[in-house]
């Protein structure tokens, strides 16, 4: 942006250019990585996990009742993502399980009536209201946890299906192929593999190939993924770790190797 444009931006979404907790205006280059990291990711991951922007209330210094309007917001923004979810939990509410989409059954008998019915009934056996008050309150925490848990089980462990079948076919390519390669480990939802150097980039390209394509287990969901490459697991840092990873999904500033232009871009 030219400096009229970023005075104009300025002006028009002030809140947009300043850090909320620390009331301090935020760099230019920074603006959209603080925003994507304190809100978009932090919302896009807690909020289908549970059904709530608790996640993102500390960053942005919310109040309870900010933090409820935001929820109805973004779920107004994402309402087919959001009638999966419920549906999901009503799945688990009707029968005490739900499948993911490799076949396994996840088992959550606390989502049911029947459970929520049978253990407020034995609190409020003992006749004290307050004891019943509390089995209430406890049994309406544990039956939403088990809802928010069946959700999570679809789409993380169905993720895991998706990474264990990639291993296994990037394993079988290695072979078939004669990459100079071999898979390291999983790190949550990310595959470590140590390839050579002058190799690197063309078994980047296969794979992700490989990993976005299971037509078998997702053919309606189109499937993502991005590359980093370095010598060592930690973030690329000219100081903390240049020889750490680069995303090159979202180029580094590395002065003398790329240009500015690159920065926070697709390599």
């Amino acid at each position: 942006l030219t400096e009229a444009e970023l005075g104009e931006y300025k002006i028009k979404f002030p809140k947009a250019f300043t850090d909320p907790i620390k009331n301090v205006e935020l760099p230019q280059k920074s603006v959209i990585k603080f925003w994507r990291n304190k809100a978009g990711k932090v919302s896009n991951f807690g909020y289908w996990y549970s059904g709530s922007l608790m996640t993102v209330q500390p960053n942005l210094g919310w109040s309870k009742d900010e933090m409820w309007s935001a929820t109805d917001n973004y779920r107004k923004q994402f309402p087919v993502a959001e009638g999966w979810r419920t549906r999901t939990q009503m799945e688990a509410k009707v029968q005490g399980f739900v499948f993911i989409f490799d076949g396994h059954r996840r088992t959550r008998y606390e989502a049911t009536m029947q459970w929520y019915n049978t253990m407020v009934a034995k609190f409020a056996a003992y006749g004290n209201p307050a004891v019943t008050a509390f089995g209430q309150r406890a049994c309406n925490s544990i039956q939403r946890r088990a809802g928010n848990q069946v959700v999570n089980s679809k789409i993380q462990g169905g993720c895991a299906t998706l990474a264990k079948r990639s291993i296994k076919r990037l394993d079988d390519l290695i072979d078939t192929e004669g990459w100079d390669a071999f898979f390291c480990l999983p790190i949550h939802d990310e595959l470590i593999f140590s390839v050579r150097y002058d190799q690197a980039l063309d078994f980047a390209d296969k794979i992700l190939s490989v990993m976005c394509n299971h037509p078998d287990l997702v053919s309606w969901l189109r499937l993502d993924g991005t590359i980093s490459i370095g010598r060592t697991l930690e973030p690329y840092d000219a100081k903390v770790a240049p020889k750490g990873q680069i995303e090159l999904n979202e180029a580094p500033m590395i002065e003398g190797v790329l240009s500015p232009e690159t920065f926070d871009q697709n390599l």
